[in-house]
């Protein structure tokens, strides 16, 4: 009933930026916020709702708080506009895995020189280019795209572009783990249509989300009845529960709680657990502005180099190809 409200609340247009949480709260009460945005942001962004950026970590809710009025009926208006009746799977992934993406655009680079295993440790200025220090050489260049996060921009931009660098550093970055385990046949019951499920944080669980990996996607299938289930953990910087335990501590603990939010009926038989340190920006309230003035900031000191990446504007694949378009179009 309280969600519903939304639907004849009066309430003016959105102007400017604004913390996530209140906004829905607002329009849709506490339980909305906790049950269902919590979660749903945990999954694929991280932070707490009450500190995010409307703009930045979901700009559909922004766009519709800026129509003003009902955040359902402006979301439903944008849905339909946007998908008129598409028949595409709500999921959809490369044969091969997303690797295969990089493998491709690296071969497509055919007049490019491509360079792996070889860390960039300085930028500098040299007259009308540029120089980096990587791998022990000097590379020399007209123009420089750092898709690097923003504390590795900052630090490489410290020396010649101090006042970029200082607002880059203000992005904060959580640390998050994936873990994937394998089932026995009989284990486990994957709900018919299922993908996966989305964990809210006021259950206190280490687990953000799980996803049913091989009903999900059929090559990661194993054919003999078992079952994959990838799940993962790390919500916001100051949650120290991914940071601070072990891999054995971490994956004792997911393996606990799967097996209770699954009603798993025997352990799983093969784990692995891969750690993403400092790898999920939080994208608070202001964020754009601190990117727009880094960005004029970088203009001025450092004329032929520009930032792309996630931690920028926006950190799903879309986000960062819009980006790397625009980091082309603008040197």
């Amino acid at each position: 009933l309280r969600a519903s409200a939304d639907l004849v609340l009066p309430g003016r247009p959105l102007r400017g930026d604004a913390p996530l949480g209140p906004l829905v709260r607002r329009r849709m009460g506490d339980e909305v916020v906790r049950r269902m945005l919590d979660p749903m942001v945990a999954a694929s962004r991280a932070g707490h709702v009450d500190e995010l950026s409307a703009r930045t970590a979901a700009p559909e809710i922004h766009a519709a708080a800026a129509a003003g009025g009902s955040l359902i009926r402006a979301l439903r208006a944008r849905q339909r506009a946007a998908d008129p009746g598409s028949d595409l799977p709500p999921f959809l992934g490369l044969r091969g895995g997303m690797g295969a993406l990089v493998d491709a655009l690296a071969k497509d680079l055919a007049e490019a020189e491509v360079m792996t295993g070889r860390p960039v440790t300085a930028l500098r200025r040299a007259g009308s280019r540029y120089e980096l220090e990587a791998g022990g050489d000097t590379v020399r260049a007209d123009a420089v795209v750092l898709a690097v996060p923003p504390p590795a921009a900052a630090a490489l931009l410290e020396g010649p572009a101090p006042e970029a660098s200082r607002l880059l550093t203000r992005v904060p970055f959580a640390s998050a783990a994936v873990a994937v385990f394998v089932y026995p046949p009989g284990a486990v019951t994957v709900p018919p249509g299922g993908t996966g499920f989305l964990v809210p944080a006021i259950e206190g669980l280490a687990l953000t989300a799980g996803a049913w990996y091989s009903a999900k996607w059929p090559h990661a299938d194993p054919g003999d009845g078992s079952v994959v289930v990838r799940a993962f953990a790390g919500r916001a910087h100051d949650d120290p529960v991914v940071d601070a335990a072990s891999d054995g501590e971490l994956l004792d603990r997911l393996t606990g709680e799967l097996g209770v939010v699954l009603g798993a009926r025997a352990a799983p038989v093969e784990a692995r657990l891969t750690r993403w340190s400092a790898a999920l920006p939080e994208f608070r309230v202001g964020h754009d502005g601190s990117i727009d003035a880094a960005e004029r900031a970088l203009a001025r000191d450092l004329p032929g180099v520009v930032v792309a990446g996630a931690g920028y504007r926006g950190s799903g694949l879309p986000d960062c190809v819009a980006q790397g378009r625009e980091a082309a179009r603008a040197l």
